[in-house]
């Protein structure tokens, strides 16, 4: 079982960076049939990561498999969430929503019966909220 093989492309012309990524493609999708696994195409995505003012050169066409490759704005890499035009605004919605669950998810413990001592809800805090947090947003410009 193998997940989350990412391939990067951070140098050359578009085609270069095209035919480079065909070519790593082609050889993960290979390495995994000779090791009796498959990829998944439609679980396949592409994104390219590029400045405010980037204007688009053309398309990258990437196949595995005879299979064509989605272009995406945002992509999942390791539980980060990455965007093309290198903002956060994605993740911080995704934070903002998990916190606020995870707010009145505490707050129905604490108020229930006996509820929770403070040092409780702190560790409670600290390993739901602020691993998510420290995780991903280090790595974004904000």
């Amino acid at each position: 079982y193998a997940d989350d093989i990412t391939l990067w492309a951070t140098k050359g012309s578009l085609a270069l960076k095209e035919q480079t990524l065909q070519a790593a493609a082609t050889a993960v999708a290979e390495f995994a049939r000779n090791s009796g696994l498959s990829c998944a195409p439609e679980k396949s995505e592409l994104i390219r990561i590029h400045s405010k003012y980037y204007k688009s050169n053309g398309d990258i066409n990437l196949q595995v498999d005879g299979h064509a490759i989605a272009e995406v704005t945002q992509a999942r890499i390791l539980g980060f969430w990455v965007q093309s035009n290198g903002k956060a605004s994605h993740t911080i919605t995704t934070l903002k929503t998990t916190v606020k669950q995870i707010a009145r998810m505490i707050r129905r413990i604490t108020y229930h019966k006996k509820g929770m001592k403070e040092k409780d809800t702190l560790r409670l805090v600290q390993a739901l909220v602020l691993s998510r947090v420290t995780y991903g947003l280090p790595y974004h410009s904000l």
